[in-house]
């Protein structure tokens, strides 16, 4: 349960900051942020997998921002709540 809630609370801010801060539509937006977010629920069975899941996703993210309005003068390609999904 506790998992649970990280993932869904990650999973939000992973949105908003993807969605509001780095300007990136909705739709990747929320792909992106269901791909970095909810296979940390996995890492405590299969870590590797779960890993790799991510870190796909997080190249997909730092090459779509690329094209984002919002990136400059902030952390890029690895967006905040990315990195805290990796501790």
């Amino acid at each position: 349960m506790a998992a649970c809630a990280v993932v869904a609370g990650l999973l939000q801010s992973t949105y908003n900051v993807l969605a509001n801060d780095y300007r990136l539509g909705v739709a990747a937006s929320l792909a992106l942020a269901a791909a970095q977010t909810v296979p940390l629920l996995l890492a405590p069975r299969r870590p590797l997998p779960a890993w790799a899941i991510v870190f796909a996703a997080d190249l997909v993210g730092g090459f779509a921002l690329l094209s984002a309005d919002g990136v400059d003068g902030r952390a890029w390609p690895w967006t905040p709540p990315a990195m805290i999904g990796y501790l």
